[in-house]
C-alpha cells in the first residue's frame, strides 16, 4: 500500500484515506519525513502519486527544497549564473538560496544546474540552512573512517550534523562523501533538522 494521510470528506464528515505517494514503501526509514514535507508543500512528487525516492537529487532540486523549508519568506533575489535561466522553474529558488547563504555556485557564472548532489554537498547546504536560520548545532569531530575523503569545506557540516544525529554514515563506518544523494535522503535530513 502507499503512504496515507487522513482527509475529511466534507459531505460525509468522516475521515477518508488519500494516497500521496505509492512508491515510498521501500524507503520506510524516510516515509514519515517524505509525507510530512509533502503535506507542508516542501517536497513534491515528480508526477502524480510518485515521489521517486531513490532518484538522485539535483542541485537545483535541493536548493528549492531548502528555500521552501527555511527561506520561504526570503525576498526575491537575482542571480547571474549562466546555467540558471530566468525562465527556469528553479531560478527564484537558486537565487534565494544563494542570497540566504544556503548555496553557492561552482564559480560566479556556474551554479551546476542538472548536476547531482553529493552527500557532502547535501549536508553542507543543509548545515548552511540551519546556520542562516539561527538553529544551534554544535560542531564536532568527524567519526568516519573515510574522513580524509571529505572535502575541507564540508567537514564542519558533516561533523555537526552527525553529532546532532541528523545524518549518519553508510555501511562500515563510512560517510561516502562523494556518493550521490537521493531524494529520500534529502527529505530525511531536512525533516531531521
Amino acid at each position: 500500500s502507499g503512504a496515507y494521510v487522513q482527509m475529511m470528506n466534507v459531505e460525509q464528515s468522516e475521515p477518508m484515506e488519500y494516497d500521496i505517494f505509492s512508491d515510498i514503501q521501500d524507503v520506510s526509514w524516510a516515509k514519515d519525513a517524505i509525507i510530512y514535507l509533502a503535506e507542508k508543500g516542501i517536497v513534491q512528487g515528480k508526477e502524480q502519486g510518485k515521489f521517486y525516492p531513490n532518484d538522485n537529487l539535483t542541485r537545483e532540486e535541493l536548493a528549492s527544497i531548502l528555500v521552501s523549508a527555511f527561506a520561504k519568506d526570503a525576498e526575491e533575489a537575482e542571480t547571474a549564473f549562466l546555467d540558471v535561466p530566468k525562465d527556469s522553474w528553479y531560478y527564484s529558488a537558486v537565487a534565494k538560496a544563494v542570497s540566504a547563504g544556503i548555496a553557492t555556485g561552482y564559480s560566479d557564472e556556474k551554479f551546476g544546474s542538472g548536476d547531482f548532489v553529493t552527500r557532502q554537498d547535501m549536508v553542507t547546504m543543509i548545515y548552511r540552512a540551519a546556520v542562516s536560520n539561527g538553529i544551534p548545532i554544535a560542531t564536532a569531530p568527524i567519526i568516519f573512517a573515510d574522513e580524509n575523503e571529505i572535502a575541507d569545506y564540508a567537514k564542519e557540516a558533516v561533523g555537526a550534523l552527525t553529532k546532532s544525529k541528523i545524518v549518519n554514515g553508510m555501511d562500515f563506518n563510512h560517510f561516502v562523501p562523494n556518493g550521490l544523494s537521493t531524494r529520500a535522503e534529502a527529505a530525511k535530513v531536512v525533516y531531521g533538522l
